[in-house]
């Protein structure tokens, strides 16, 4: 009978050796999520509010506000929508650690 020990180092030795990971890695995630989060902003940005609505409707003021921003500081905008992901990921957490 062979020693669980000796097993092991057989199935180790058996094993191919570990890649390393890729270096493109990393910077290939992140622009990912940078074209996603651009895409997520444009589409908030074409967002057409109510024709009918007045000029206290909150979806449009909010839409008009986004746009506003967008012009005054695109990188403003994306720091917002990340924190704002955050958040409501936070919040997701919360009510399912509740319920």
């Amino acid at each position: 009978m062979t020693s669980p020990v000796s097993s092991l180092q057989a199935l180790v030795a058996m094993m191919p050796p570990q890649t390393p990971s890729l270096r493109a890695g990393p910077p290939l995630r992140a622009l990912c999520q940078a074209i996603r989060l651009e895409g997520r902003i444009d589409e908030s940005l074409k967002a057409v509010p109510p024709a009918q609505a007045g000029p206290l409707n909150s979806q449009g003021v909010a839409v008009r506000a986004l746009q506003r921003l967008h012009q005054l500081s695109p990188a403003y905008v994306r720091h917002l929508v990340i924190q704002m992901d955050a958040l409501a990921a936070l919040e997701d957490l919360s009510r399912r650690a509740k319920g």
